[in-house]
């Protein structure tokens, strides 16, 4: 699960392009139909804990929903809690899955380069 503190609730009317959003949708496009591994859900698990701004991933998750005509303002089975908003990973569309599990691997590796 992923869980996402401090949320605002954002518009449906966000910008046309997001182009996080549009080099991770391309660079997973091939992976579309194929879910996580239970390894790849475990690493996502366990280094989503060493992220500290959650908000990028509620804004990939949303603009995936918008760009697949969701108008929910919390898609995929997500909660809102005190705190934010939990998302259960298995919820999400296979696609979804790898943009957000691609995203917080090149993130980290991204970290780690630039602490050496």
């Amino acid at each position: 699960m992923i869980l996402i503190y401090n949320m605002k609730r954002y518009s449906t009317k966000m910008a046309n392009t997001f182009p996080l959003y549009d080099t991770f949708y391309k660079s997973t496009k091939q992976f579309e139909d194929i879910p996580l591994t239970e390894a790849q859900m475990d690493d996502f698990l366990l280094n989503i804990q060493s992220v500290t701004n959650h908000e990028i991933f509620y804004m990939l998750i949303r603009v995936f929903a918008i760009e697949h005509n969701l108008k929910d303002q919390i898609p995929y089975n997500g909660k809102q809690l005190k705190k934010g908003i939990r998302f259960d990973l298995t919820q999400c569309p296979t696609h979804l899955q790898q943009i957000l599990y691609t995203f917080i691997t090149k993130h980290l590796n991204t970290e780690q380069e630039s602490t050496f």
